[in-house]
């Protein structure tokens, strides 16, 4: 098995093809390696400074957990312009308008994954899982026009 860089070659040679590199996870043994320090940061930054010399294609995006949102900002930081997929709003406590005003920018963009709040919204009828993902898109909307 592989785990570097040799390992994610192949799925972003393509220009139409890319990869998300799990960068910060939400859970709380995230502790137990992505925050590893070594030669002055953490291994969470490593992951976002090597994901943005190796998006020659633009095609690499980093997960970001949404719980942690001063390592968010160090994560904008080290690696500015790359997509992020932002789970851990509802269910795991994450802020949304923090992590849609933090992922947002002149460079970046930050795609929020909402799962269990909507699938387990109310009695779980199609009318409360509709009406909990309409409501988390409009207020992922006003933050974004509130960023602008």
């Amino acid at each position: 098995p592989y785990m570097g860089t040799d390992s994610i070659a192949p799925f972003i040679e393509n220009p139409e093809k890319g990869v998300y590199l799990l960068c910060l996870t939400s859970n709380p043994s995230a502790i137990d390696f992505q925050y590893k320090f070594s030669n002055n940061s953490y291994l969470y930054e490593d992951v976002a400074k090597l994901a943005l010399v190796l998006n020659k294609n633009d095609n690499i995006g980093l997960v970001v957990g949404a719980t942690k949102q001063e390592d968010m900002e160090k994560i904008k930081q080290a690696a500015p312009s790359l997509t992020w997929l932002i789970p851990g709003i509802g269910a795991q406590g994450g802020d949304l308008e923090q992590s849609v005003r933090i992922s947002n920018g002149s460079e970046n963009i930050g795609i929020i994954n909402v799962s269990r709040s909507i699938i387990y919204a109310g009695n779980q009828s199609l009318d409360d899982i509709r009406a909990a993902a309409i409501n988390y898109n409009q207020q992922i909307n006003q933050f974004l026009d509130y960023n602008e």
